[in-house]
């Protein structure tokens, strides 16, 4: 963006002409700071995300921490001088989502996990987790995108990678179904099998070329091995796009459940990205040359693909909406007079999922089992006995509202975004 250096000419004369060409003059430099403002706006609001390093020294901790205390496990920390209260919402989503504890709450280098003796529930989710580390995607006024990479260790080990995805203006959690419309879903199912069939008719193609190649010019000895890849590495993408043919056509196979397994990558502003995981499972993985598959969708194309929360999201159509569930975002309210900040999980649409809550005051994460009915959601921690602990709570507006039960107390709570 730059000024032209042409001059506006003004007629000395007052008349017509010259309160027209000050009127155009004024619209401009109207339209001129709207656009500055819009853009100071846009870079105030772009948040700053730093790597914050687990500080462990563990003693006879399991074996997949032993690079624990060398670094290995990083998360992100988001901030910002203009949005504190957003960046820090959505810290306490990343932390409580990917590590099971409440975010720090200061600057810092690291974090430090809770003594376990002092919360004997806590539900850490590192638990055969040897690595972590993430990368910012898109990060402006509209849009703060992460994605988080872990390897881990359990029977056998694995790595893989998960976006989590944040209104800017208001710190809110939202994932692909917030900003997909039911038609377009449809749509990108459709698109997806259509690309991962592609590329298994174009990798089966290949693949048969080289086994009539090898028949043809490799020796005895080694055309044996050859041809014995050659064809587990042929049989399993036939099978893998078999099944692929199979899908396509049971017509009574519901695309919304299959758009639930895409994962929703947001790598800029110029684009979104939906990635289906591979075919084959941990033994098989060596015969997959396809691997994950993705899908890449330009803004040009997307704006017919979202809701209209999702075209204010990704656009800036409208103004800034609050999330119209509060499952899957931290939610702040009060237990009695003590402050908490809950989180349930957005997959417990079903019936059952869990949940994490803390007291401002201590910050120690405890962990619920959750039961949906309708509106209603009844939390428990578990226990028996005088530890055992129930919420009784109504789904209102981006909220709840109900009691909290512990031995013979009972005490009123509310929560919400």
């Amino acid at each position: 963006m730059y000024l032209s250096s042409r001059r506006i000419e003004v007629c000395n004369t007052p008349g017509q002409s010259s309160r027209r060409v000050w009127s155009r003059y004024l619209a401009a430099m109207a339209l001129l700071a709207a656009w500055v403002t819009h853009s100071q706006v846009a870079a105030a609001q772009a948040f700053s995300v730093v790597p914050r390093t687990l500080a462990w020294s563990g003693a006879d901790a399991p074996a997949y921490t032993s690079d624990w205390s060398n670094g290995s496990i990083v998360m992100p920390f988001v901030s910002s001088s203009s949005h504190s209260g957003e960046a820090q919402r959505i810290n306490e989503a990343l932390y409580v989502q990917i590590v099971g504890i409440p975010a720090p709450t200061g600057t810092g280098k690291s974090f430090t996990l809770p003594a376990t003796s002092d919360i004997p529930n806590s539900g850490y989710r590192l638990d055969s987790i040897t690595s972590l580390g993430f990368t910012v995607g898109r990060n402006d006024a509209h849009i703060l995108s992460i994605t988080i990479e872990r390897d881990g260790c359990g029977a056998y080990c694995e790595d893989w990678t998960e976006s989590f995805h944040f209104n800017a203006t208001t710190g809110a959690a939202f994932t692909a179904d917030d900003v997909i419309s039911p038609e377009a879903r449809t749509t990108i199912v459709r698109m997806m099998k259509q690309e991962r069939t592609r590329q298994y008719t174009a990798l089966l193609k290949e693949l048969r070329a080289q086994r009539r190649t090898q028949a043809m010019t490799g020796t005895p000895d080694k055309a044996k091995d050859a041809d014995a890849d050659l064809d587990e590495r042929i049989g399993f993408n036939e099978q893998c796009l078999a099944g692929l043919t199979e899908a396509r056509s049971d017509t009574s196979s519901d695309s919304s459940d299959t758009f639930r397994y895409l994962k929703l990558a947001i790598p800029d502003a110029k684009s979104v990205t939906f990635v289906a995981e591979r075919c084959s499972n941990h033994a098989m993985r060596a015969l997959d040359d396809v691997g994950d598959v993705t899908l890449r969708i330009s803004d040009d194309k997307l704006r017919g693909f979202l809701t209209a929360y999702g075209r204010t999201l990704f656009f800036g159509d409208d103004e800034p909406q609050q999330p119209s569930s509060p499952r899957g975002q931290v939610l702040h309210g009060r237990i009695g007079s003590a402050s908490i900040t809950m989180r349930v999980a957005a997959d417990s649409d079903a019936s059952s999922g869990t949940a994490i809550y803390f007291y401002e005051k201590y910050r120690l994460p405890i962990t619920l089992s959750s039961a949906r009915n309708g509106n209603t959601l009844r939390l428990t921690n578990g226990k028996e006995g005088r530890d055992l602990e129930t919420f009784e709570l109504v789904a209102q507006g981006n909220g709840y509202t109900g009691v909290w039960h512990k031995d013979a107390r009972e005490l009123p709570v509310v929560i919400g975004f």
